[in-house]
């Protein structure tokens, strides 16, 4: 399914990614339409986009030399398959979130993210990145921006114009004047009680100051781990499911899969840190999940995996996981599953697995071992 998306005069066709079958979320918003509007008004020739979700902004602006700046594997493959299917050949330029363009830059657009702490960070890293005197163009859709977003915006950057209302989004347009010179928080740590250790969490990351509840549960559900040698960690955050079972049983091969680069290098951090590389052989992998895995099959997997894709509730994510789960797994291959009770993975689970299993619940949770 395609969505037609009117922008600078052209016409392009979008998708959404994870590509699937009647799709009814458009791959653009509003909000891209603002950015869009206000970039064509400013004269740049280099752009800095930021959190451009699905390419939408990167093809209204291919015909100006543009960097993308993103956290999201997914993101960056669904701007590289729209350029496609739009037959246009000049990518932007693409730096993970934990890279650093090469500024100065004169104009900047930022697609307002999910976590404040996040926009946070963004902005911070941003303010090294303009010019004096520069542009920084904003927007969201009113129902997602937190409150906070013009104080950050002009604390951080400079003054800071709302512009008037448009089909539920708001344009944020600041001006560089803002010289100090400041320190993200993050990448920031807490201490996680069921390891004994610190771990380092970036901004995007879910739960960020504390063990987030879903993966205390599973932990305290890990005396009746079974034991193996090939250990993946999918939709890993930052590692501490995969970490806790390393140190519990006798893994050779820990392998970390998420989507988010943050995610990623927070997992390669702790792991390094608090597990014997010597005795363990770690590899981080950014990507679509397992869709594109090739090699070693492991004999355990665990996952606790998002519903969530951005601002959107979003179950299908976590299915696409619990599918490829099956295939990667080698025979007699155990999966842990943490989730929430009311998702209905445990039936996807019997159609895909010989068996399930409760290992464990409570009110809220539920870990479920299903065995290929």
């Amino acid at each position: 399914m395609f969505d037609h998306f009117l922008a600078a005069g052209q016409d392009y066709q979008l998708q959404r990614f994870p590509l699937r079958k009647n799709d009814q979320l458009r791959a653009w918003n509003s909000a891209d339409q603002l950015l869009i509007a206000g970039a064509i008004e400013h004269r740049a020739k280099k752009i800095l986009l930021i959190n451009d979700e699905h390419g939408a902004i990167s093809l209204a602006l291919h015909q100006r030399h543009c960097i993308s700046w993103t956290d999201s594997y997914l993101s960056r493959q669904a701007c590289e398959h729209n350029f496609k299917l739009n037959n246009i050949n000049k990518l932007p330029d693409f730096y993970w979130s934990t890279e650093t363009p090469p500024g100065a830059f004169s104009l900047a657009i930022l697609r307002i993210p999910k976590q404040l702490a996040m926009l946070e960070h963004q902005l911070i890293e941003l303010s090294a990145l303009l010019a004096p005197g520069a542009t920084l163009l904003s927007a969201g859709m009113d129902k997602h921006t937190p409150h906070q977003v013009s104080q950050m915006l002009g604390d951080i950057i400079g003054p800071t114009d709302r512009r008037p209302g448009e089909k539920k989004a708001h344009l944020y347009c600041s001006q560089k004047t803002n010289n100090i010179s400041r320190q993200s928080p993050y990448p920031s740590s807490y201490f996680c009680e069921p390891l004994g250790e610190n771990l380092v969490n970036h901004a995007n990351l879910f739960s960020r100051d504390q063990l987030d509840i879903g993966a205390r549960f599973m932990l305290d559900s890990f005396s009746s781990l079974p034991h193996c040698k090939t250990l993946f960690d999918l939709a890993c955050g930052n590692g501490v499911l995969g970490i806790a079972a390393a140190r519990q049983t006798e893994v050779k091969n820990l392998k970390f899969f998420d989507e988010s680069h943050m995610a990623i290098s927070c997992a390669l951090k702790n792991s390094k840190t608090i597990l014997n590389h010597e005795t363990v052989g770690i590899e981080a992998i950014h990507g679509d999940g397992l869709k594109n895995y090739q090699g070693i099959a492991p004999d355990l997997i665990l996952c606790n995996p998002p519903f969530h894709h951005n601002f959107i509730v979003d179950e299908y994510i976590g299915q696409r996981m619990l599918t490829d789960t099956a295939k990667v797994l080698q025979p007699g291959g155990k999966l842990w599953l943490v989730a929430n009770r009311h998702l209905p993975y445990y039936r996807q689970l019997r159609s895909l697995y010989t068996s399930v299993k409760e290992v464990s619940s409570n009110k809220k949770f539920v870990v479920l071992e299903a065995c290929k």
